[in-house]
């Protein structure tokens, strides 16, 4: 099973991230397998390093990346995913947007 990298996810998440395309983004963030899927491949990972079957590793290697490039989008109807759509979107609406302030400081009296 690849590695993950947490460091290069978050790095992704933030506003300034090389691409700037939100719809991409998220694609990223989006998760690749279920917990199911996860439970299952946990225990063929703990059998394939249990018995050195490197020819299962080399499949599963094969089978990681098949499954990275076709992720599940059924998290797509989750009001979390949504908010973070919404999100994603009001950034980019605010992006443009400079927001100034006027430093009109008075005294303050001290009683």
């Amino acid at each position: 099973m690849a590695d993950i990298d947490f460091q290069k996810i978050l790095d992704g998440m933030s506003a300034g991230n090389q691409s700037n395309d939100p719809i991409r983004s998220i694609y990223d963030i989006l998760p690749t397998y279920d917990d199911t899927q996860q439970h299952l491949l946990f225990q063929a990972f703990y059998f394939i390093e249990k018995y050195d079957l490197e020819d299962m590793r080399a499949m599963f290697s094969t089978f990681d990346g098949v499954m990275g490039k076709n992720k599940n989008l059924g998290l797509l109807s989750s009001k979390v995913l949504q908010n973070l759509l919404s999100a994603y979107t009001q950034n980019e609406y605010l992006r443009g947007i400079k927001v100034s302030t006027l430093n009109n400081v008075s005294d303050v009296q001290q009683t």
